[in-house]
């Protein structure tokens, strides 16, 4: 059962294994590209940053001040800087938090070591959409690595149901009983995007059942 399931859990794992299935049913001979992102990494972050703003009560100064900066400072994610007082702390977590508004207003580039303390940063409702297109670019899915067996786990059988809902939703091109050159390629993407939530959903419920019983 283990083995089975190492098995299932890399290859799902692998999203790009599930584009070159698709070309595969498609044509046995001919090649086609991985899809190149429309989005760049620092864009999918500052976006999701943005929309946080834009719904709470939250703003890029206090993101900065409160969360962001205090946070590259017990990392140790700057450059290093010898604080010998409260004041050069405060200059220097003041320059800083003038640099996160730059980096949001994009005036200035995103710094690649800030990427990971950043997103931790954000709530849980704008994190996680963000890491799942984050990996997305990278062509993985996201799946939290499998932890040690007869440890307890949490069922989470409403996301496999909102999962599958929504491949419902998005399946006009299978509502005619078959798919061909006439489909949406649109309609078709979308639909084809809905089927790897459900698969990315499904392993992570596989791996929680595995986890907990053992």
């Amino acid at each position: 059962m283990i083995a089975k399931f190492a098995f299932t859990f890399i290859i799902f794992f692998d999203k790009n294994y599930w584009f070159r299935q698709c070309r595969m049913c498609n044509t046995k001979e001919r090649k086609m590209p991985i899809p190149v992102p429309t989005k760049t990494e620092d864009q999918v972050v500052i976006h999701y940053t943005q929309l946080w703003f834009s719904e709470t009560s939250w703003s890029a100064d206090r993101f900065a001040s409160e969360l962001l900066v205090p946070l590259l400072w017990d990392l140790g994610l700057d450059e290093a800087v010898q604080a010998a007082t409260a004041v050069e702390y405060e200059n220097w977590k003041r320059a800083k938090g003038v640099q996160v508004g730059r980096v949001i207003r994009g005036t200035q580039k995103f710094p690649l070591a800030w990427k990971w303390a950043w997103i931790a940063c954000l709530p849980e409702k704008y994190r996680q959409p963000c890491r799942q297109e984050l990996l997305a670019i990278a062509g993985v899915m996201d799946i939290p690595l499998p932890s040690v067996s007869g440890t307890s786990s949490v069922a989470n059988l409403s996301r496999l149901t909102l999962e599958f809902s929504q491949v419902l939703n998005a399946s006009a091109p299978a509502q005619d009983g078959k798919y061909d050159e006439h489909d949406s390629k649109e309609l078709t993407g979308v639909y084809i995007d809905e089927l790897v939530d459900l698969a990315e959903a499904a392993v992570c419920e596989l791996q929680a059942v595995t986890t907990g019983t053992g």
